[in-house]
C-alpha cells in the first residue's frame, strides 16, 4: 500500500483527485492533502508519501520549488506534476527535477489513471530490485 499527497491551492481539484482516485479503485494506506507547497513540506515531513500529486503555481511556494525540497525528505517519491499552462519552461524543469508525469488541468480521469499506473508499476519495480539486491547480498557474506 502507499501514501499520496495531493497539493493544489484550489480546494475543487484536491477534492476532484481524491474523488477520481476513489472511482478509479486505487487504495492507498493514506490519503494527505495540502493547500500550499509549505503547508506540503510539513505534511510530506511526517506522512513520507509515496506519490505526490502537485499543482505548479500555488502561492507561498510553487510546485517545482516544493518538489525540490520534498524529494530531500524521501528520495524515491514519485511526483505527478498538474499545470495549468502547456509551458516549456516548467517541463523544461521538471524533467530536471526527475519528474514521473506531467499534466495538463483539467485532468482527465484516463490520463490520471494511465500516469498512477504508470507511477505504482516503478514503485514496484524499485522495491523489487532493492529485495533482491539485499538477497544478494545475504547471499554473498
Amino acid at each position: 500500500m502507499y501514501k499520496i499527497l495531493v497539493v493544489d491551492d484550489e480546494s475543487l481539484i484536491r477534492q476532484g483527485i481524491i474523488a477520481q482516485l476513489s472511482f478509479l479503485g486505487y487504495e492507498f494506506e493514506g490519503i494527505f492533502e495540502a493547500d500550499t507547497g509549505k503547508s506540503a513540506i510539513q505534511i510530506a515531513e511526517t506522512a513520507k508519501p509515496d506519490i505526490v500529486i502537485t499543482d505548479i503555481a500555488m502561492p507561498e511556494m510553487d510546485g517545482l520549488s516544493f518538489v525540490e525540497e520534498a524529494k530531500a525528505l524521501k528520495k524515491n517519491t514519485k511526483f505527478i506534476l498538474l499545470s495549468g499552462y502547456a509551458e516549456f519552461a516548467y517541463a523544461k524543469k521538471a524533467i530536471s527535477l526527475g519528474i514521473s508525469e506531467y499534466l495538463l488541468k483539467p485532468v482527465s480521469v484516463s490520463n490520471l489513471k494511465e500516469s498512477l499506473d504508470k507511477v505504482i508499476t516503478e514503485l514496484k519495480n524499485e522495491k523489487i530490485i532493492k529485495d533482491v539486491s539485499i538477497h544478494k547480498g545475504i547471499l554473498s557474506r
